[in-house]
């Protein structure tokens, strides 16, 4: 293969494809689930549950549309298609997830369920095949990941930026919302916001690679009719280091996934924080973005991707839920004390710093399972196996959202109009639950990895057989 010097432009294709990715996904992790439970008063089972339902289609839809990508042929080569179609489907249904018109218990369960299908599949239109291009434009090791890291970085960038606006534009204190959370209409202008400018960065990211096309375009050595799709199917997921990221990532972003959609709970009610001192610490967490950045070359040189994945989910681990254990056992400083805001903002940083880099490492290390697959079949299958990272992320708000939905019903966490009032037991109860289950989920993904068998010597080899 060669190896593309894609330039400035061709990186910031890539910086791109993380906006809208990050605007959906971002926005459906911090906000949905609080959005329909605290403000419109669904359930927290049933949103968890909903999104649990949409995460079984995602796991049809996102091999299938990867498969689909691998072997199409156009003019247009075999991702573009799928770029173009995506563009305005995921504004539609991103911002139709915001404007629900009814308020029984089983008109917005359906309404979410509709929305959340809508927007991933079309998530996943976009995002798979713009994946899949990485390991086609480059087979170099450590150019994969740097590529990764525009992709990812970007995309929790602008889902940081976009979620301090939340809380210092339209979830602010107000006298007629004292807590800005329950503020519906400022959620209903953000969705229309947020979905206008996913529509747009999604087209410039499709119409601003349309360069690549000529050297993407490849006639597939399996065109699919000699091998039904089910067969490889299990061929490729029965591969020990494919099903290891699989295991390993569905565990890590679960984990990742239920933080994410407590955070809106813990801030406010665990650790006491207002609206302004919300939006203060998302405001820090910009940073994390650029430490990932910088940071993520720097420990990656020379070193195995999976050693590194390794490390970056223990740390993860012990940031994430330190604070929450040490509070329980009176050994963390007291809500209103002047410390616990800047350890706060401070942990939050590098928390989300880890989480960026950790997403580009599995997706890294997923590309390189490619060439190791061809070596085997005889078939390029970017898009089925990319298909995994688009996945993945989806189960956060998925597995993720269940998990903490379920988690709120067993510490009977109020919801609707009764959350104005919350006991301090249902908060101390809600920390108990918090830290040991997070502990536990991240220590089990770590330890999946250690079935991961690609590193730098055996890729190498890989490239240098396939070339024979």
């Amino acid at each position: 293969m060669e190896n593309v010097s894609l330039g400035i432009r061709g990186r910031a294709c890539f910086a791109t494809c993380g906006v809208p990715t990050g605007l959906v996904e971002n926005g459906v992790a911090y906000f949905l689930l609080i959005y329909y439970n605290q403000v419109l008063g669904l359930s927290a089972d049933r949103v968890g549950f909903a999104l649990l339902l949409a995460l079984l289609f995602d796991a049809i839809s996102d091999p299938l549309v990867g498969y689909w990508s691998d072997r199409t042929r156009s003019k247009l080569g075999r991702r573009h298609p799928f770029l173009y179609i995506s563009i305005l489907p995921m504004g539609f249904f991103y911002f139709l997830l915001w404007e629900p018109y009814g308020d029984s218990q089983s008109y917005l369960f359906g309404h979410l369920l509709l929305s959340v299908v809508g927007v991933r599949l079309a998530t996943t239109f976009f995002s798979v095949p713009s994946l899949a291009m990485i390991p086609e434009l480059t087979d170099d090791y450590d150019e994969r990941t740097r590529l990764m890291n525009y992709l990812y970085s970007s995309g929790w960038l602008i889902g940081t930026v976009f979620a301090v606006a939340m809380y210092a534009v339209w979830l602010n204190d107000t006298p007629e919302h004292p807590n800005g959370i329950t503020n519906e209409k400022g959620y209903r202008s953000a969705g229309r916001i947020a979905a206008v400018v996913i529509a747009l960065s999604a087209a410039a990211m499709a119409f601003g690679s349309r360069s690549f096309i000529p050297r993407l375009q490849r006639t597939p050595s399996s065109t699919g009719s000699a091998r039904p799709w089910l067969k490889e199917f299990r061929e490729t997921i029965s591969d020990i280091s494919f099903l290891a990221v699989i295991v390993s990532s569905t565990i890590r972003f679960s984990a990742g996934g239920a933080s994410t959609a407590l955070w809106a709970y813990m801030q406010p009610y665990f650790w006491g924080f207002g609206s302004k001192q919300i939006a203060s610490l998302l405001t820090a967490q910009i940073l994390s973005a650029f430490v990932a950045f910088f940071f993520l070359p720097t420990i990656t040189r020379n070193r195995s991707k999976r050693n590194v994945l390794i490390s970056l989910i223990i740390v993860l681990a012990f940031v994430g839920t330190l604070p929450v254990i040490l509070r329980l056992f009176g050994l963390f400083p007291e809500n209103g004390s002047a410390l616990l805001f800047p350890i706060m903002a401070f942990a939050g940083v590098v928390q989300v710093a880890l989480i960026v880099m950790a997403g580009t490492m599995s997706g890294s290390m997923l590309m390189d399972i490619v060439e190791a697959r061809e070596l085997k079949t005889d078939r390029r299958e970017e898009g089925f196996i990319l298909s995994v990272q688009s996945f993945m992320s989806k189960v956060s708000t998925g597995v993720g959202a269940w998990i903490a939905g379920i988690m709120l019903v067993i510490v009977d966490f109020p919801s609707g109009n009764a959350s104005t009032t919350i006991s301090e037991e249902a908060i101390l109860r809600l920390g108990i639950i918090y830290g040991p289950v997070l502990a536990l989920l991240y220590a089990t993904a770590a330890g999946a990895l250690a079935f991961y068998r690609i590193d730098r010597d055996s890729h190498a080899s890989s490239l240098r057989n396939l070339t024979r």
